[in-house]
């Protein structure tokens, strides 16, 4: 997977159970974008490029987990990405 893909995958997961848990939208606050080292490896190349693809992704995945989190949120339990 791509930092893109690891972030927005990351993203959705977070979005989702902050809006689940009636949290405001927030997705600095997350511990996955202020790190956005989800899925990296040495291979990828430079940490810092990675993590700018990752909190690309992460944003665009906040705000979809958050905006349709029933969509990724059954039982209680929410699930990373599509």
């Amino acid at each position: 997977m791509s930092a893109y893909d690891n972030g927005f995958d990351d993203g959705v997961y977070t979005g989702a159970n902050d809006a689940r848990r009636g949290q405001s939208y927030d997705p600095e606050r997350s511990h996955f974008y202020r790190e956005a080292t989800g899925g990296y490896n040495s291979g990828y190349g430079q940490r810092s490029i990675y993590q700018d693809a990752y909190r690309d992704g992460f944003l665009k995945g906040y705000d979809e987990g958050f905006r349709n989190w029933q969509r990724y949120c059954v039982g209680g339990i929410c699930r990373r990405g599509p």
